[in-house]
């Protein structure tokens, strides 16, 4: 196991909690202005926050939002939309750069970088250091701690808890995940991580779309299943009084909170430490993984999309 990796972990709470406590409030002052319909996005580990990002925005500011990859925007009618959030760390992405100059909408930049670019809201939020991780581990749950902060008025902090997570899996075997609207944001960090550190093919499952002929393909080949609980519902009383009938590898990641945005993030605080405790497992290091030849021929990518 790297090193790098465990290193990342045990500094985490410590990069939220200097994040938390050093964010100037013009940060939480500048999303109180954001008004009218948004569009939302990012790459890789920033999808995650402007999932996030859009379910803060919606409940705190009552105003729509809509997430789209970068390169789905470009083919977006954009009429419809007053405001362009972009998340990105660094705000060094060469797609990142290039939507900014996309369009007439009023532009922002949820990011750790204090440089000024003309006609762009930046939403600078403070870090404690500059984390050295292939996976987005600071990255993600910094701002996203942030963004709990500006909904709830409290400093909720990640905390790597042990739990027994491995006692009915087969790190055989792949995933699917269950998730709902209260679990989108950790459904979404589960499959970007497994599939950015290729610790496991995986699939996501909506709830309730799962019962409208999703059920096949785990009946056909073996996974295990993680399903995301909060709030439980009859659906969730149905499906997991029978997915045994599907999976003979369960394990359930359940949150006490029955607000979808507190529940959702409960909930990726204990699949941080799921992931970091399976990578250990795997031997895999989430912070220098070894990348497909083609990264270097693809990542740093400018041109029409």
């Amino acid at each position: 196991m790297g090193k790098l990796t465990d290193y990342n972990y045990q500094k985490l709470e410590e990069r939220i909690r200097y994040s938390l406590d050093n964010t100037s409030s013009s940060f939480y002052e500048e999303l109180k202005k954001i008004k009218g319909n948004t569009l939302i996005t990012g790459v890789g580990g920033s999808m995650v926050v402007s999932l996030f990002l859009s379910k803060v925005l919606e409940s705190k500011n009552h105003i729509l939002c809509a997430v789209e990859e970068i390169s789905s925007i470009y083919s977006k009618n954009l009429e419809g939309f007053q405001n362009l959030v972009v998340v990105s760390s660094s705000g060094k992405n060469n797609g990142v750069k290039q939507i900014l100059d996309y369009g007439n909408t009023k532009k922002y930049l949820v990011t750790a970088s204090t440089k000024n670019k003309p006609n762009v809201e930046y939403l600078t939020y403070a870090t404690l250091d500059k984390e050295d991780s292939f996976i987005s581990l600071a990255a993600t749950l910094v701002p996203i701690s942030i963004l709990v902060h500006y909904y709830n008025d409290e400093k909720f902090c990640y905390e790597n808890k042990k739990m027994d997570f491995f006692s009915n899996l087969d790190l055989h075997l792949d995933f699917e995940v269950f998730y709902d609207y209260k679990s989108m944001v950790t459904a979404h960090f589960l499959e970007s991580t497994f599939v950015e550190a290729g610790l496991a093919s995986i699939i996501l499952h909506d709830k309730y779309s799962y019962c409208h002929g999703r059920s096949t393909l785990g009946s056909k080949r073996k996974s295990n299943l993680l399903y995301l609980l909060s709030d439980t519902k009859d659906l969730d009383n149905l499906l997991l009084a029978n997915l045994h009938l599907v999976y003979d590898h369960i394990l359930i990641l359940q949150s006490d909170f029955t607000d979808s945005i507190l529940a959702d993030y409960d909930l990726l605080c204990q699949a941080f430490s799921f992931v970091y405790e399976l990578s250990q497992k795997l031997k895999r290091d989430l912070s220098k993984v070894k990348y497909a030849k083609i990264v270097p021929k693809i990542y740093h990518f400018k041109g029409s999309m």
